[in-house]
């Protein structure tokens, strides 16, 4: 359940975990994960960290580069760990 009391939208592949202080979504599917970095990046108000086990500069890792990019370029502290 959410702070706010509704229950969190569920969708396959991504689990919602909350501890006191931070909402996080663990995602075990590709489609659930790229979709939230399309949105939550360019709402970034602080820092984006990712780490990610695969990042190729094709059709798909491109478009998340380039919101990478756009971040640093509103002074977010970027972080990109991939191994």
């Amino acid at each position: 359940m959410s702070r706010d009391g509704t229950l969190p939208h569920r969708r396959p592949g991504a689990h919602e975990i909350e501890t006191a202080s931070h909402a996080l979504t663990s995602c075990s599917e590709s489609g659930p994960l790229f979709d939230d970095l399309a949105r939550d990046i360019p709402m970034a108000s602080h820092r984006v960290w990712l780490e990610t086990y695969i990042y190729r500069d094709d059709a798909l890792g491109g478009p998340f580069a380039e919101l990478l990019v756009a971040a640093a370029q509103r002074d977010q502290d970027i972080a990109s760990v991939t191994g």
